[in-house]
């Protein structure tokens, strides 16, 4: 769980940071604040699985390796994504 930056309380799920988004946003349970992710630090997360995405479709070639290439992208921008991106009240 994450806490709310508002109230403080560890009300936000992992999914819902997980889909929450700079465009969107999710509600504390406890206090009803609206909370967002900051648009930059959103955008850096994603950029390890844009990289992922152009290597598994130009530059590696063994479709095993496409794969590899884009799992492992697509698991470091997650891991991003839940710790260094802070949940801000919208």
């Amino acid at each position: 769980m994450y806490n709310c930056p508002n109230c403080n309380q560890p009300t936000i799920s992992v999914w819902q940071k997980f889909c929450t988004g700079p465009l969107s946003y999710t509600e504390c349970r406890n206090c009803g604040f609206r909370i967002s992710v900051p648009i930059l630090k959103y955008a850096v997360s994603i950029l390890p699985l844009l990289i992922g995405i152009i290597l598994a479709g130009e530059v590696v070639h063994p479709i095993v390796l496409r794969f590899v290439a884009l799992v492992l992208c697509l698991v470091v921008s997650v891991v991003i994504l839940m710790k260094w991106v802070p949940l801000i009240t919208k």
